[in-house]
């Protein structure tokens, strides 16, 4: 199974856990002359193979996200460094946009005792940088998803 697949089942997985806990909860309380469509023993054993089988998928989509490796810029990152930069470089473009519109505030209430470090052309190219930097990480990281294989971890669970 590519890793691709691999995360499509655990969102498939994941989805029918809700709602199988969902059919708990609507089902727990019965009628007392009327039959339960599904017994709360059977519910939740369905939910408890759904959560063990769950875990181990995520357990080995990170442990091949933590021993793929790809050349990015002339650098080997793991697949899981990269999901990790994408956070900081998602983090980052949220600052300084942040420190865009603080300027523009700023402007339109003509404070004049504080200056910006940087003017709005050069935010905007630090911006336009770090969402290339995000944009070219995405494709390699999506194209990956489909490269790799799914590593099984040796442990037993």
């Amino acid at each position: 199974m590519k890793l691709g697949e691999a995360l499509r089942e655990l969102k498939r997985l994941q989805n029918k856990l809700v709602r199988k806990i969902n059919l708990r909860e609507s089902t727990f309380y019965i009628t007392k002359d009327k039959p339960s469509v599904i017994s709360y023993e059977e519910i939740t054993e369905e939910i408890a193979r759904l959560t063990i089988e769950i875990r181990i998928l995520k357990l080995n989509i990170e442990f091949t996200n933590n021993t793929q490796f790809i050349e990015v810029n002339g650098k080997s990152m793991s697949i899981a460094e990269i999901i990790i930069r994408m956070g900081d470089l998602k983090s980052e473009l949220k600052q300084n946009g942040s420190l865009l519109k603080i300027r523009r505030f700023s402007f339109e209430k003509e404070d004049e005792s504080k200056v910006p470090q940087k003017n709005e052309l050069e935010m905007h190219q630090i911006v336009e940088k770090l969402e290339k930097e995000k944009e070219d990480l995405d494709r390699i990281l999506q194209k990956s998803n489909w490269i790799w294989e799914l590593k099984q971890q040796k442990d037993n669970y």
